[in-house]
């Protein structure tokens, strides 16, 4: 049984805490939005023509949010992965669990990030990518370590156990349910930054095209059909969401009462530091309705000023055209009287 564990480990607010968690779980969240809203805007798009300069600015404001929503979130994924690997030899086996199912909310923004705005910032785009694969391969790494701690899985060790009645049975999860499922989550993950980071840095290597005429046929099918799929498999992607908030949930739930220490609900530096970087999304989004608001009106301004040129130009072609018109007629009758 579960309750057998009889050390879980000791309290760790910085990667459990609350403060921690919430920097990481609204972007997964807003992406996940973000597809479906998309979808209807795509839609929409078909129903009514839209003001296309009004559409421009508003895609580049969320494009410029989503660029420092993806890198906000990218920096506290990577904090979360050096610290995990740098104390992975003292972290709980719970604590690595929490700490592989939050860093997978920033693959999925980053993901997201990749699929509509990367290639848009044509500036970043080489340190992006940089930061992309760096990130891949410190997933890779704490996803192997992580796996070597299941194998040592021992009810009566020290922090080599965890709580799982929330989300397993004593027959089929320790440990081969836990291995099942980061086999599962991490090849899938995997195999989705792959897409996006081959489909994004395609357009930036420029023997791309060159190198890819030299592949055989085979190969040449297969990396066309990656690179097709990359758009839509970001959109499966962010069905792990839900799948990485419960587990983070129900660990918390299962284990906070097993952990010797203090409530890892207490704020401490950790946790402030992270939920600060996420206030910068905030503002950024004041920032862009800001931006938006004024650019709306120097549009409107710039219409108005052409609509009222053109009205001048309008009625100085119609006066002479009634001149040019009016001209003959009033000479003709000149010349009869």
């Amino acid at each position: 049984m579960d309750s057998d564990c009889l050390y879980v480990g000791s309290t760790n607010p910085d990667i459990a805490g609350l403060g921690g968690c919430r920097s990481c779980f609204p972007y997964g969240r807003y992406y996940y939005d973000g597809d479906a809203l998309r979808a209807v805007r795509r839609i929409l798009s078909n129903v009514y023509r839209r003001n296309e300069s009004s559409w421009v600015i508003r895609k580049r404001i969320i494009d410029d949010l989503l660029l420092t929503i993806s890198d906000t979130q990218t920096v506290n994924g990577l904090s979360l992965l050096i610290a995990g690997l740098a104390q992975y030899k003292s972290l709980s086996l719970y604590h690595m669990h929490i700490i592989y199912d939050t860093v997978n909310f920033t693959a999925i923004s980053m993901c997201g990030g990749l699929a509509n705005v990367f290639g848009q910032d044509k500036k970043s785009q080489s340190s992006r990518l940089c930061v992309f694969f760096t990130f891949g391969a410190l997933y890779l790494a704490f996803s192997i370590i992580f796996a070597t701690k299941l194998h040592s899985w021992d009810l009566s060790g020290s922090s080599q156990c965890y709580s799982y009645r929330l989300i397993g049975d004593s027959v089929y999860y320790p440990p081969s349910g836990g291995l099942i499922y980061l086999g599962c989550t991490c090849c899938w993950c995997l195999w989705v930054l792959i897409c996006c980071g081959s489909l994004q840095s395609s357009s930036i290597c420029k023997g791309y095209q060159e190198i890819r005429n030299r592949l055989n046929p085979f190969l040449r099918i297969r990396l066309a059909f990656l690179e097709r799929l990359a758009a839509s498999i970001v959109l499966l992607a962010t069905l792990q969401y839900s799948v990485h908030l419960y587990m983070v949930i129900a660990l918390r739930i299962s284990n906070e009462g097993n952990l010797s220490g203090d409530s890892e609900n207490t704020w401490g530096f950790g946790q402030i530091v992270a939920l600060l970087t996420a206030f910068s999304t905030l503002i950024e989004c004041v920032r862009g309705y800001s931006d938006y608001v004024e650019k709306i009106k120097q549009l409107e301004e710039v219409t108005d000023t052409g609509e009222a040129a053109g009205m001048e130009e309008a009625r100085e072609v119609n006066a002479e055209g009634r001149a040019q018109h009016e001209g003959p007629a009033n000479r003709t009758s000149a010349e009869t009287g």
